[in-house]
Formats: structure tokens, sequence, C-alpha cells
């Protein structure tokens, strides 16, 4: 098994324990460098890089996961870390040593770690217990029923504390445009729904790391709303809502 096999697997655990599609690994086609990636573009990133940062190195740790809320709590973005100064191995079952003593990084486990940081959950109290989210990497290589109880308390942060940012809202007298930023990890939908005098109109937009769409409007259009949710959540939640004078 890969790399990328192992970080997918490990998000599919995670989905499950959960009981939601919300963790989504995809390559992305345009891949950024250090100097260019950061918290606060609303991208949610997965990297192998030396630098947890442009301005702070990684010293010996295998991952690191940096997360931004906005001022009201909302989830906004992540990013997720792991040193290529380590060698990375896949594997199930005890930890693998170098002929020093130190531990082997494996990538399952590292991943499954930091999705549960990404997901809200901190380290146990009780650093004895071994679980994944131990702060140590330890023989355990998949949840433990620990994890698992403590991912139903982070359900209601992790799920329904996150929304898509919003960056541009225009409109003229035939269109409007929307255009925003979605964390890649948590899969939304977003819906478009435009009412005139002639009643209403409502466009679905699947959320990727960007999206954008262009809804065609009328003269008589009085008011557009853009709604989002996550999958198999049954209500909407409002993101902009725009009364248009004519």
């Amino acid at each position: 098994m890969g790399l990328f096999a192992a970080i997918a697997r490990a998000a599919s655990d995670w989905n499950t324990a959960f009981g939601l599609n919300i963790l989504k690994v995809q390559v992305s086609p345009n891949p950024v460098s250090d100097s260019q990636r950061s918290l606060g573009d609303g991208i949610s990133g997965l990297y192998f890089s030396q630098q947890i940062s442009p301005t702070q190195g990684f010293g010996s740790q295998f991952g690191y996961t940096g997360t931004l809320r906005a001022r009201n709590g909302l989830f906004q973005e992540a990013d997720l870390t792991f040193n290529p100064g380590h060698e990375w191995l896949v594997y199930d079952g005890p930890l693998h040593y170098d002929t020093s003593g130190g531990r082997i990084a494996e990538m399952h486990r590292v991943a499954l770690h930091e999705f549960g940081h990404l997901l809200g959950m901190a380290h146990p109290a009780d650093d004895s217990v071994v679980t994944i989210m131990r702060s140590r990497m330890n023989d355990l290589f998949e949840l433990s029923p620990l994890d698992l109880q403590d991912a139903q308390v982070a359900l209601q942060n992790c799920c329904y504390n996150t929304r898509p940012l919003l960056r541009t809202f225009r409109h003229n007298s035939r269109h409007v445009t929307i255009i925003g930023t979605g964390n890649a990890f948590f899969t939304k939908v977003i819906k478009v729904q435009v009412t005139g005098a002639s009643g209403s109109k409502t466009r679905r937009v699947r959320v990727e790391s960007q999206w954008k769409t262009i809804v065609p409007i009328t003269n008589d259009t009085k008011l557009v709303k853009v709604l989002y949710r996550y999958r198999r959540h049954k209500n909407s939640h409002i993101l902009v809502r725009k009364k248009l004078s004519n």
C-alpha cells in the first residue's frame, strides 16, 4: 500500500466512525510550494514538507495539524503536514524501529492521528492510555474504543460548526456570480435559490476546494439565497441572503 492509499484509508476509517462521508482526500492538480501555502487561504491542504509553515520548522515530529477558526468559532480551514525528513512505511501491527531504536513513521496511524486533530480531537489527558490520539505513535494501528467514543463527542463540533467561505458575490441585470472556497476535507453541497415574481429556481453547486457558479436572473428577481448543508444532514443553513434592487 502506498502513502496516499494509507492516508485515504485513514480518512475512510474516520468516516466510518462518524457515520458520515465527511473526510475527502484528493490529489490537487495545482500543488503549492512552502512559500505559497499558509493558513488563511480558505483551502485545507495536506503536504509533505520539512516546514510546518513558511516561518516554522518541523523538528523531529512526524506530523502536524494547524487549524483556523473564525471569531464566532466556525471552523474554516486545516493544513496537515507530514515530515519527509523521516523514513515512511505502511504496515499494520507493532511499530518498526531503526537500528538506533528510533520509531519508524507509519503513514496510516500517523494520518489517523492528524485527521483526529482536524476533527477536533485532542491528546488524551492520560497519555498512558493507548489510543490513536495518544501524543506518541504506538503499536496501535486502528481506532480504539476510546477513540470511537471521543469521535461521537467531536461530531457536533466538526460537522455543524463548519462552513464554506464566500469570497465574491456580485450581480448585474443578467447574472449573479458567486465564488467561494471550501476546505477540501469536508464534503458539502451549495444551493443557490433565486426568487422572483414568477417563483423560485434552485441551482445545486458541488463544493470543492474552490467553487464558482454564475446563475442567470431576470428583471423581476427580488431575492438570492445561498444555502449550504452537509451530506446526509437534513437542515440547510444560509451562507448569504441578498435582496436585489432593480
